[in-house]
């Protein structure tokens, strides 16, 4: 099976990063067993994840950074990395080992090479399809975290 994938896909890698120490990581191409691996890491460590970090999010006592540093606190870095490490095919400390640049570079790698959007549309449907329930957006997680009005609030404060 590997040997026909492989003759089906020749350009296995789509863009190279140039880590800080002058080295370059090769960015490999989304496939199938990459995005069934996300999707059951969402659906597993993800969703648990999510229920352990909801309370934290509904609680109104807690506003703004304080909230931030409630939930980053419940997280452990192996977690945080996980989707990183399953797309560039490294284990969890080696992903652990970029640094926001490398990180953000990967991404852009992703970004300008592939259909990001369809993809996470894709593993959205296919979370839905397989623990039968609504993945929530980044919009939803990002206003738990920073609820609008919050936000509107601190723009009016910092002006």
């Amino acid at each position: 099976m590997e040997e026909i994938l492989n003759r089906l896909d020749d350009k296995k890698i789509i863009g190279k990063v140039t880590l800080t120490d002058g080295s370059k990581l090769s960015v490999p191409k989304l496939s199938l067993s990459k995005i069934i691996s996300i999707v059951k890491f969402i659906g597993t460590d993800g969703a648990r994840l999510y229920a352990d970090i909801r309370e934290l999010l509904l609680d109104e006592s807690v506003q703004g950074i304080e909230k931030l540093t409630l939930v980053m606190a419940e997280l452990k870095e192996n977690q945080l990395i996980h989707i990183f490490s399953i797309l560039l095919d490294l284990d969890d400390d080696e992903a652990l080992s970029l640094d926001i640049n490398e990180m953000l570079d990967v991404l852009l790698v992703y970004v300008e090479k592939t259909n990001i959007k369809k993809t996470f549309l894709q593993v959205r449907t296919l979370y839905k399809a397989l623990y039968n329930k609504e993945m929530p957006t980044f919009k939803e997680i990002l206003n738990d975290l920073f609820p609008p009005e919050e936000l509107e609030k601190a723009k009016a404060e910092a002006a």
